[in-house]
């Protein structure tokens, strides 16, 4: 929310720099991504093969379905493209930090963890693509 709400007013009081910066910014922002992707594989790179055994495919099929049921929606009630996308992608990167938070403070319990890990590992990839493909598909 914050880098948004930067963007957004710097765009209120200097919208030719704002609209200079977009391409940087959405390049800078993809590099940001793949490091954060490859920092998270480096530090689970023992536990990641086992952990997406165990709820690699129910992980993902939320994951893609919560981004379809975010999408389709904005767009059954009229949303344009651009902002049913980042409804979509919204709606697929959940707060996995809260969940694993949840588990391991509250319930004491790593094991209930494991799901929310996954998933957190997964959304950064289904996010990307939606990402990379909305971008690349407004180019057209």
């Amino acid at each position: 929310i914050i880098p948004v709400a930067i963007g957004m007013i710097i765009r209120k009081y200097n919208e030719s720099f704002a609209l200079k910066m977009a391409k940087p910014v959405k390049i800078a922002s993809a590099l940001v991504l793949a490091l954060v992707i490859i920092g998270i594989l480096i530090k689970e790179k023992d536990n990641f093969i086992s952990y997406l055994q165990e709820a690699g495919l129910v992980a993902l099929l939320l994951n893609v379905l919560t981004m379809a049921i975010g999408y389709y929606s904005a767009k059954l009630f009229r949303v344009h493209q651009k902002g049913a996308i980042s409804i979509g992608i919204e709606s697929g990167i959940q707060n996995g930090t809260l969940a694993i938070t949840v588990a391991i403070a509250i319930l004491h319990n790593t094991s209930f963890a494991i799901a929310p890990a996954v998933y957190s590992l997964l959304m950064f990839f289904t996010g990307g693509i939606a990402i990379f493909l909305s971008i690349r598909n407004s180019k057209k």
